[in-house]
């Protein structure tokens, strides 16, 4: 059965307003045109060019789970090569990921030369195989015939990315091969579909890196809630002790391993049914009946951000709390189980566009979503699966700053910092149907 991504801008949306015109521009980078044609590109076929306008229907790849009897990992990064090409399911569906094959060809090439190194950068390099040599135990078990998914990708660092797409299709992969679903087997040449009997006691799943900030505040909270120790209900549930992490971000260790016997999961970006029991998942695991902090607006700040925070925060964070009633949180300062707790309570939050406001996916469905973004933000349209209200308000830029980043420029929007005029806004939220207290 074909999947598809549905995309209603709300009506609450005035078509001359330049609100709307940002969700529709075709000449920005990432426009919904993109979003069909290239973020939806998982499987290395792109979709056709569809109608733009207030109802969208964009075509989703299927989700399958691959099985590798052999691959090469790249531990800093997370890109996965199979005979020397990299595995494109597992890297995300755009871009040409460059980072990941530089630091790939980059490993090969000292490999070739015995790993005498050449310069400085090889000499840092070279020290490092060394040490993980010594230190490398989590590495050396992927090597063994135990089975494993890979869950360690390109975007492990990125908590947009890491809920809407890494956790997802983590939780879908353990249900396929609990349910014993046909596998693609990739060994060989031949291509064939094999049902897999797994010992989940001894199922091994490939994580991020340890010990970085990321995987302290979201990665192993989530993690933890597939495991038999602290989810005794969950049927396919691994044990705690067979997470492993191939790398350590206080000293990045042997660049390329070696792992045999993985499932790599294709991705099921955009695809309500996977990302939906995710997030039910995770709130049933983590909700609690007697949280008592909630508040039902929440404004997430970002100006504790390094990047794309408001210039005017103060000013504009007494606006919400004193006349609208907003609770203001930063999301650093907020454990996982209480940012679940906070955000399954919220029916209004308001933040800056991107991962911040991205935070809606875990919000009870029938809530909004307030976005302050600058006109040529990227779009990312999936809060429509969780029956959000996405209703965005243009801000200005300020502190332009153009990025190049990884696989090329990808504008303004990125890094640059906004300036929210405060009278724009408290006409948007009129229009949007928020009142003040």
């Amino acid at each position: 059965m074909q999947d598809y991504l549905e995309v209603k801008i709300s009506d609450l949306i005035d078509e001359n307003s330049a609100e709307y015109k940002s969700l529709l521009d075709v000449n920005k980078r990432m426009n919904m045109q993109d979003v069909n044609m290239r973020l939806l590109n998982t499987r290395g076929t792109p979709n056709k060019e569809e109608k733009i306008g207030r109802y969208m229907k964009f075509k989703l790849s299927p989700f399958d789970i691959l099985h590798f009897d052999h691959i090469e990992l790249v531990t800093t990064s997370g890109g996965a090569f199979y005979n020397g090409n990299i595995i494109q399911e597992n890297a995300g569906g755009f871009g040409n990921h460059g980072f990941v094959r530089n630091n790939f060809s980059f490993y090969k090439a000292l490999q070739k030369r015995f790993f005498i190194p050449a310069n400085k950068a090889e000499f840092k390099q070279v020290i490092k195989i060394l040490i993980s040599i010594f230190t490398g135990k989590e590495q050396k078990r992927l090597k063994s015939n135990e089975a494993k998914i890979l869950w360690h990708s390109p975007n492990w660092d990125c908590f947009s990315h890491f809920s809407f797409e890494e956790f997802p299709r983590l939780v879908a992969t353990l249900k396929a091969l609990y349910n014993k679903k046909q596998v693609i087997a990739m060994g060989g040449g031949n291509q064939e579909l094999i049902t897999y009997d797994i010992d989940f006691d001894k199922l091994v799943i490939i994580a991020a890196i340890r010990n970085s900030w990321q995987f302290e505040q979201y990665i192993y909270p989530a993690l933890l809630s597939l495991t038999q120790e602290h989810n005794k209900n969950c049927p396919f549930a691994i044990k705690k002790e067979n997470i492993i992490c191939v790398n350590n971000a206080r000293m990045p260790q042997k660049m390329v391993v070696d792992v045999n016997n993985v499932f790599i999961p294709t991705q099921v970006k955009c695809n309500k049914k996977y990302l939906v029991d995710a997030m039910e998942h995770l709130r049933s695991f983590y909700y609690d009946d007697n949280f008592s902090d909630g508040c039902e607006r929440i404004y997430i700040s970002r100006a504790k951000s390094a990047k794309r925070f408001l210039v005017n925060e103060d000013e504009f964070r007494d606006f919400l709390e004193s006349k609208y009633g907003f609770k203001t949180l930063y999301m650093e300062d907020v454990s996982f189980k209480d940012k679940i707790n906070y955000l399954s309570r919220a029916k209004v939050i308001l933040s800056i566009d991107g991962t911040s406001i991205m935070n809606y996916g875990y919000m009870k469905s029938g809530g909004k979503a307030i976005s302050l973004r600058p006109a040529n933000m990227a779009e990312y349209p999936i809060d429509y699966l969780f029956g959000i209200e996405f209703l965005p308000i243009i801000c200005q830029i300020r502190d332009v700053k153009n990025t190049d980043h990884m696989d090329g420029d990808i504008g303004t929007w990125w890094a640059s910092n906004l300036y929210a005029d405060i009278e724009y806004v408290e006409e948007k939220l009129k229009a949007y149907g928020i009142e003040r207290i």
